[in-house]
């Protein structure tokens, strides 16, 4: 499964990749869902890092990465940020770290959520202490030719290919996050209770793997989910489904794929 996911005026699905994009500070958000069918013939690879990779502390559950400075600011919702975060949970947050480790639909009703500026790929109960990996690096403009240049523009004519119809300018990515979340378990895998049931066992011996980029010019923000088919193997042994989104609270404004909440999310 691959699929897209557009936020700046709406969502766009695609069935067989994902992407998601961010919606300007300048702008505002109708929360308008748009579902399109595969066949679409741009895919987005999972993409390779470079020599700056950063990885989260794998001791840790429902942890994230340190602060990560976007110099020239990202806008999201109403407001520009200039901190982000990588967290364990499925999620990149800006402002502050994120942690709450049981997903629900955005806005959503916890105390976390109630001033949140956060993307989710795929917020679930993550658990990477003993196997899985959580992996980000950032890329900035240098005009060099550099690594990270040319994966800079790659993904920039990735946009200005699904997206460039919409926009009054013409899209330059000056600044991007990769994050990936690589085989992680359900918790609690880190550390098996003696008195797990035979069917959590199994249950959490399945991974997930996907992708996130975010970029941005300091004047539009983009944000790219990706799956790959047979790379996404769990969903919730219960009720804690996943949620596929995001929520920014300075304006009051939040979205969750139809896939959020739901068993069929892998």
């Amino acid at each position: 499964m691959l699929f897209v996911l557009l936020w700046r005026a709406y969502f766009i699905f695609f069935a067989g990749a994902v992407l998601l994009t961010l919606m300007s500070s300048l702008e505002q958000t109708t929360g308008q869902m748009i579902v399109s069918g595969g066949g679409n013939p741009s895919v987005m690879p999972l993409l390779e890092f470079g020599e700056n990779i950063q990885s989260l502390v794998p001791d840790q559950s429902d942890g994230a990465s340190g602060a990560i400075p976007i110099p020239r600011g990202l806008p999201f919702g109403s407001e520009t940020h200039y901190l982000a975060y990588v967290g364990d949970n499925g999620v990149i947050s800006f402002d502050i770290p994120f942690s709450l480790s049981i997903p629900e639909p955005f806005p959503g009703a916890a105390a976390g959520l109630q001033s949140a500026h956060v993307l989710a790929p795929y917020w679930s109960d993550n658990d990477i202490r003993r196997e899985g990996k959580v992996n980000y690096e950032v890329f900035q403009s240098q005009s060099t030719g550099s690594y990270g240049d040319e994966i800079l523009a790659n993904v920039t004519n990735f946009i200005q290919e699904m997206f460039g119809n919409e926009s009054t300018t013409v899209f330059q990515g000056t600044y991007m996050i990769l994050a990936e979340w690589n085989e992680a378990h359900p918790f609690p895998h880190g550390n098996v209770p003696s008195s797990l049931s035979p069917a959590r066992e199994q249950f959490i011996a399945l991974t997930n793997t996907y992708q996130a980029i975010v970029i941005t010019n300091s004047e539009e923000t983009y944000a790219i989910f990706t799956y790959n088919c047979g790379q996404l193997q769990w969903s919730g042994l219960d009720t804690s489904f996943p949620t596929i989104g995001f929520t920014a609270t300075s304006d009051n404004s939040f979205n969750n794929h139809p896939f959020t909440g739901q068993a069929k999310c892998k």
